[in-house]
């Protein structure tokens, strides 16, 4: 939860920033925008063994939320986005079992096609990011002495790294200073390692990660600046 309450904060600054630099003449456009979609992960033997034991068992698919922004230099893109994934819960006979994570990257891109209010740019990003496994079983009648000598409740292990991203975008500027679009992207980890507690290893845990397909609806605001021959120099927005 705290990396999605990031993920919101930085959507929420990049809005307010990018708009902003939007203003300036040297600037050919700027957009801030919130993101939600799905992420697929790579969870490995994880699930399996989980439910094997009495744990319910993980989804591959995860939803995510959170957002991003940057300017437009004629047709290249600097920007930044971060998400955090919505936490998935599964209940079995022993306990349950929560997953969580999150992400960040500062992302490059350029415009492959442009019309008067519609993109279509290819995206690549680098960051990292981290995700989470708690495992709790439920404690009937526990007595605080007796928690002190052999603890019981929750563990959470977890794993991070480095993130590469690309993705093909489509932005369209329907009216005033709107903008939509959509965002199909990979997301491939590097130098991700096995689930480890507290930064201790696990002997014979598995390697999970976010890496996979996702597709992510964007809304937000910004400009454009039109370069379609006879159009160049038309702001579109703010």
């Amino acid at each position: 939860m705290q990396m999605t309450r990031t993920a919101l904060v930085g959507a929420g600054i990049s809005i307010v920033a990018t708009v902003a630099l939007a203003q300036h003449e040297w600037q050919a456009g700027g957009m801030g925008y919130f993101a939600a979609g799905v992420q697929m992960l790579s969870l490995g033997e994880l699930p399996g063994r989980l439910e094997e034991v009495g744990y319910g068992r993980l989804s591959s698919r995860a939803f995510l939320l959170g957002g991003g922004g940057g300017g437009w230099i004629g047709r290249f893109y600097v920007g930044g986005e971060g998400y955090g994934l919505l936490g998935q819960t599964a209940t079995g006979s022993r306990g349950e079992v929560s997953l969580g994570g999150g992400w960040g990257t500062a992302t490059g891109g350029y415009a492959v096609a442009e019309w008067e209010r519609v993109r279509i740019a290819v995206f690549v990003g680098v960051g990292g990011g981290n995700i989470s496994i708690g495992l709790r079983r439920p404690g009937a009648g526990l007595v605080f002495d007796s928690l002190l000598q052999e603890p019981r409740g929750s563990t959470r292990m977890s794993t991070g790294g480095w993130l590469l991203q690309g993705a093909l975008g489509l932005d369209i500027q329907p009216l005033g200073g709107w903008v939509a679009g959509i965002r199909l992207g990979y997301l491939l980890p590097v130098g991700w390692e096995a689930l480890t507690v507290e930064g201790e290893a696990l002997a014979g845990a598995p390697v999970v990660s976010p890496r996979g397909i996702s597709v992510r609806l964007i809304l937000g605001g910004g400009s454009f600046r039109s370069s379609v021959s006879g159009q160049r120099g038309t702001e579109h927005g703010y």
